[in-house]
């Protein structure tokens, strides 16, 4: 596995990362993924994933949870937290980080040990359904570990501002891409993403018969809310 993005966070734990972890997508230039802002901790992260985070409860998952920060908050609430992440070396910071329960491996293999109260989706968590036309069976594959009365608390942000004066494109929705991690000479897989606007995902959620039950926006583009099947 090319782990650059696990490689520049165990730089990054061990005070030794003197380069830049760079994100490519295909008609784009690279930009730099800021590694510092995954090691945050609470007072770091911004209001919106702070006031999503304060509905957390009873069992939960963390899903995608990178270097582990929202964890390690919902842990320290003393709440039962289990983290989800692929890539082995953001586990390796996990567990030196602290937080108690880490499963290395992806959402679609994942085998949980029982149902979950909560299962947290943020930093954009929905883009990991890949595109627009997966997404109604991510929603239902995470659906099954809800237990009943269970939520899903998700982040996503409507990129529409990033094609200002150069127009929408015509060849697939406008919030999906390919994106590649690149850190010193370590390349990642090509890897499909999606950014959700509101509408799309109301249309989403019609489909698969679950409810936005609150919705917060945040500065930029950028909102989030719970969603459940009562």
């Amino acid at each position: 596995m090319n782990d650059a993005l696990g490689q520049s966070l165990l730089d990054e734990w061990n005070g030794i990362r003197k380069e830049k972890l760079w994100t490519d997508a295909p008609n784009f230039a690279p930009e730099e993924f800021p590694v510092p802002h995954l090691m945050r901790t609470y007072d770091g992260m911004p209001q919106l994933e702070r006031d999503l985070l304060s509905h957390a409860r009873g069992r939960v998952l963390d899903v995608g949870a990178a270097a582990g920060g929202h964890s390690l908050h919902l842990q320290d609430r003393g709440l039962e937290v289990e983290a989800l992440e692929l890539s082995p070396g953001a586990c390796e910071v996990m567990r030196h980080r602290g937080v108690k329960h880490v499963h290395e491996t992806d959402l679609w293999n994942f085998q949980p040990d029982g149902g979950y109260d909560s299962i947290v989706l943020l930093m954009n968590g929905l883009g990991l359904a890949g595109t627009l036309e997966r997404l109604p069976a991510f929603l239902l594959h995470l659906r099954r570990w809800l237990n009943p009365g269970g939520q899903l608390i998700f982040d996503s942000s409507d990129v529409i501002y990033l094609y200002e004066g150069v127009g929408i494109p015509d060849d697939r929705y406008y919030g999906e891409f390919r994106y590649r991690l690149r850190y010193r000479a370590i390349l990642s897989s090509w890897f499909p993403w999606v950014f959700v606007d509101p509408e799309q995902l109301k249309r989403v959620l019609a489909e698969v018969q679950g409810t936005w039950s609150l919705r917060l926006d945040g500065p930029h583009y950028d909102y989030g809310g719970l969603i459940r099947w009562d």
